[in-house]
């Protein structure tokens, strides 16, 4: 019986090209040169470090501790007004926290840390969020401020290594051309610009992170956009 018949019409077989062994291993080879050579090219494209300077801070609340504390070093020696720490709900370990979301959590660090608290503000998403979770930050960031009547000039997003430049596009995308989005990427502790292939972190975060940039560069036009 014909493979069409015995699948009820509904499939038709094709023959399609695919690489034998030696094709195979020549891609795997041009992979591997891409990242040897390209590496740091690659990671500095990825994590640009451009702030404004001035206006709000913004920190990503899942970022770590020392990341924390250098948007704490930022705030001071910027001429910036508040904080505003952006974030999801937690999923691992949020019965042992009294904090919610990662946003909350950035606050109370940066509280400990000593930032003032009167310039010290928490903007975080509500719900479920198993995709897109830097834009839905940056969205609950933009109604925060709407609800609160602020709307600065400019904001400066700090984040992590090679997810900046990511970053600032879907912040300026959520806020909005009045408003001037800057980035801080503070570097990775595990791994540098240079040598990120050679641990699996880096592989993970960076090729992660181009297949991010890629998808927001061509879905974000599809996106409601900011006036």
């Amino acid at each position: 019986m014909a493979r069409d018949t015995a699948l009820l019409g509904l499939v038709r077989f094709r023959q399609i090209p695919w690489p034998t062994w030696k094709g195979l291993l020549l891609l795997v080879v041009l992979i591997a040169g891409i990242c040897y050579f390209g590496s740091e090219p690659l990671y500095t494209f990825l994590s640009p470090t451009k702030p404004i300077g001035e206006g709000l801070l913004v920190v990503e609340g899942w970022i770590p501790d020392y990341a924390v504390r250098e948007a704490l070093n930022r705030f001071r020696s910027g001429r910036y007004t508040m904080i505003v720490t952006t974030g999801v709900p937690i999923e691992t370990g949020h019965f042992l926290t009294e904090y919610v979301t990662t946003a909350d959590a950035a606050r109370a660090t940066l509280l400990k840390l000593g930032a003032p608290a009167e310039s010290l503000y928490s903007a975080p998403a509500q719900g479920d969020f198993p995709r897109d979770r830097t834009l839905a930050s940056a969205v609950a960031l933009d109604e925060w401020l709407k609800t609160s009547g602020i709307r600065p000039h400019a904001a400066d997003v700090v984040t992590l290594g090679s997810h900046a430049r990511r970053t600032r596009m879907l912040f300026q995308h959520a806020l909005g051309d009045s408003i001037a989005v800057g980035v801080i990427a503070v570097p990775e502790s595990s791994y540098g610009p240079g040598d990120w292939w050679k641990t699996s972190a880096g592989v993970k975060d960076v090729l992660g992170e181009v297949l991010g940039y890629l998808y927001t560069t061509t879905g974000i036009t599809t996106l409601p956009r900011k006036k």
